[in-house]
């Protein structure tokens, strides 16, 4: 059975409230931080493919489940 679980919305709770401890009430601490977005990217589609290894068609579940290319996934595999 196939549920609707929003991560996205998970996601964004948790970096908001860890945003808002990390800054406290001085927004200019965020140059104490960085993040580097395409890194995270290629972290989250890496685990979750690695999570998959057993299906035959990991890649194509992986692609499907972030709403990219198959290629995309693959790019991200093979560095």
């Amino acid at each position: 059975m196939k549920t609707n679980d929003d991560l996205n919305a998970e996601l964004r709770e948790w970096f908001s409230s860890r945003l808002s401890d990390m800054l406290g009430e001085n927004p200019e601490n965020i140059k104490n931080y960085y993040f580097d977005l395409d890194e995270a990217k290629k972290d989250l589609v890496l685990i979750v493919y690695d999570h998959l290894r057993l299906l035959p068609d990991n890649a194509k579940q992986t692609a499907d489940f972030f709403c990219i290319s198959r290629k995309t996934v693959y790019n991200y595999v093979k560095k």
